[in-house]
């Protein structure tokens, strides 16, 4: 049969597997992201996805994604610094403000230019969503559900056990947390040994959709991808100096450290 792999054309057996075609073509998995027709395929179903004549894979090196998450309280100017942030390096930010109520969350969103929509994700007042046509919305402890929005969301989600990371299919990605103690909440500690982080890494459990949240500085960086996350979440952290030029350096130490 014929598929293609990053659009050039091959032919291979049929009932061949994606892990049977990565190591026939000698593509090396470590750090590797695999999609087959624009769908990204995690890693823990490689040996068990077979392919089909006509699929298109394309395989690349997978990168860190950089989630920021807003503080719960107004800060001043919040909307230049989230501008700012999506400017230098920043894939998506999560609003999360629990007490505001939907007029006020619409307000901070009118106060963003529109061209950083498709990069917001909301964690209350999901009509907001679909109105704007925002990147998604984030389930959670106060909004466990989600009713369909038109235009085809995937929601995301949070997590606090490795063992709520199995339902990841039905999510675009989730947060893990706190994988360290919490730099935003005090008294907040790690929910997770180191041994059962590699264990589940290893595993193909925590894969390139679960995000690491909690306690994350630029030092814990290598521990995070040695855990095979595919990405990191920042609140605390990325918080501490509340000025454009102040969180642009935190973002940059993030990213470059």
């Amino acid at each position: 049969m014929k598929i293609y792999i990053n659009q050039k054309e091959i032919e291979v057996q049929d009932n061949i597997s994606v892990k049977e075609l990565l190591d026939m073509q000698q593509i090396a998995i470590e750090g590797t992201a695999i999609a087959i027709d624009n769908k990204l395929v995690p890693k823990n179903e490689w040996n068990d996805r077979i392919l089909t004549d006509g699929n298109k894979i394309t395989n690349g090196f997978l990168e860190m994604k950089y989630i920021g998450i807003t503080e719960e309280h107004p800060i001043e100017q919040e909307n230049r610094l989230i501008t700012a942030l999506l400017d230098n390096g920043l894939d998506l930010i999560h609003l999360r403000k629990p007490k505001y109520s939907g007029e006020k969350t619409e307000q901070l969103l009118l106060s963003i230019p529109p061209r950083y929509y498709d990069r917001i994700v909301l964690h209350d007042h999901f009509e907001l969503a679909e109105k704007y046509r925002l990147a998604g919305v984030h389930l959670n402890g106060r909004n466990p559900h989600y009713r369909p929005l038109s235009n085809d969301y995937i929601p995301t989600r949070s997590c606090h056990s490795i063992e709520e990371l199995t339902d990841g299919q039905r999510y675009d990605y989730l947060f893990l947390s706190p994988i360290f103690d919490s730099i935003s909440k005090k008294g907040y500690r790690s929910a997770f040994s180191p041994e059962q982080l590699t264990k589940a890494g290893k595993e193909g459990v925590i894969n390139e959709r679960v995000i690491a949240l909690g306690g994350i500085t630029p030092e814990k960086k290598t521990a995070i991808k040695d855990w095979n996350f595919g990405g990191i979440a920042v609140l605390g952290f990325l918080w501490q100096e509340p000025t454009i030029a102040g969180v642009i350096r935190q973002l940059t130490r993030l990213r470059n450290d």
